[in-house]
C-alpha cells in the first residue's frame, strides 16, 4: 500500500508494508517522520483549514479504503471499531 502514496514509498518495503512495521508496532514510533504522525500534520498544515475532528476521520476513511482495496479485513475491522470509538461514523 505504500507504494501508492508518495511519500511514503521510501519506507516500503517491497510489499506494500513500512519497513519499520515490527510485530505490528512502529520501530521508530519516537523519531517517525512527520507524515507518520496524524497530530503533527494537523497542526503543521491543516489546522486552519479544517477542525482535528474532520482531519482524524478523513485520515481513517483513507485508510479504510485503502484497506478494502487491498483485501485487509483484519485492518478493515481495527479501523472500524476505532472510529465508532472515536463516534467517528
Amino acid at each position: 500500500m505504500l507504494k501508492l502514496i508518495p511519500a511514503l514509498s521510501d519506507y516500503d518495503d517491497g510489499n506494500g508494508v513500512c519497513r519499520y512495521l515490527k510485530n505490528n508496532l512502529c520501530d521508530i514510533y519516537k523519531d517517525r517522520p512527520l507524515i507518520c504522525n496524524v497530530e503533527a500534520m494537523y497542526t503543521a498544515f491543516f489546522k486552519d483549514a479544517m477542525d482535528e475532528d474532520t482531519f482524524i476521520r478523513e485520515n481513517l476513511n483513507a485508510c479504510l479504503k485503502l484497506s478494502k482495496q487491498f483485501g485487509d479485513k483484519k485492518n478493515q475491522h481495527r479501523l472500524k471499531q476505532l472510529m465508532l470509538r472515536k463516534d467517528l461514523i
